[in-house]
């Protein structure tokens, strides 16, 4: 399938759970439409199983990649050879990105529609997790983070967390009550702003035990 097939998917004439195509990874029950999740290479996408694998050219590759910032690794990232990673990059054992072959990722996410006032499930494709990137807006995970290890460069950060289209819906409503709860507990009533320093971690480790040092 194109990745150009992969956006004009209308997400929404699936109504049931029978309705889903075999390429589909399962149904919200939730919010009643079929789930996907593509991995692309070369303007052509492929589903991608629980297991982090992917088909091309009736050739099975690992989808996911080392992890820079060491968010968990969500499939198998374990190699022998370049052959057996999407990216054909094969390093200490683990697959890693390789510049020349970002790897787009696609999923549904509910999207606000100014002309209905409602959330609506669209499909949504960008730079996956670990490629090299300039601004938040080329990254699925809308984070572009600048690398610990190299001042020079930066790349996108973890996925988001939640695969179905739920999230921003979720956001949305609890962000603002959430930012509300910690102001009352970190801000003093002189307007003093109090806060701790390793209260959010970000992660930092190795990356689901790889070696992303010396690519």
């Amino acid at each position: 399938m194109s990745k150009n097939d992969v956006l004009n998917l209308d997400v929404e004439k699936f109504k049931t759970k029978d309705d889903c195509p075999d390429y589909s990874t399962g149904f919200d029950e939730e919010n009643n439409y079929c789930k996907f999740h593509f991995f692309c290479k070369n303007e052509t996408c492929s589903t991608v199983d629980e297991k982090g694998y992917v088909e091309f050219d009736n050739k099975t590759y690992k989808a996911y990649t080392c992890s820079f910032s060491g968010s968990p690794i969500l499939g198998d990232i374990s190699c022998t050879s370049d052959s057996e990673c999407l990216t054909n990059n094969c390093y200490k054992n683990h697959c890693h990105r390789k510049n020349a072959m970002p790897r787009i990722e696609c999923i549904v996410q509910c999207q606000y529609d100014n002309q209905t006032s409602t959330y609506k499930p669209a499909m949504y494709c960008n730079k996956a997790e670990n490629e090299d990137c300039r601004r938040d807006e080329e990254c699925f995970s809308n984070q572009c983070i600048h690398s610990k290890e190299n001042s020079t460069r930066y790349y996108c950060g973890p996925e988001i967390p939640v695969k179905d289209g739920s999230f921003s819906i979720y956001v949305i409503i609890i962000l603002p009550i959430v930012l509300l709860i910690l102001c009352f507990m970190f801000c003093g009533f002189d307007g003093e702003y109090k806060t701790d320093n390793n209260y959010f971690d970000y992660g930092g480790g190795s990356g689901g035990g790889c070696d992303c040092g010396g690519e």
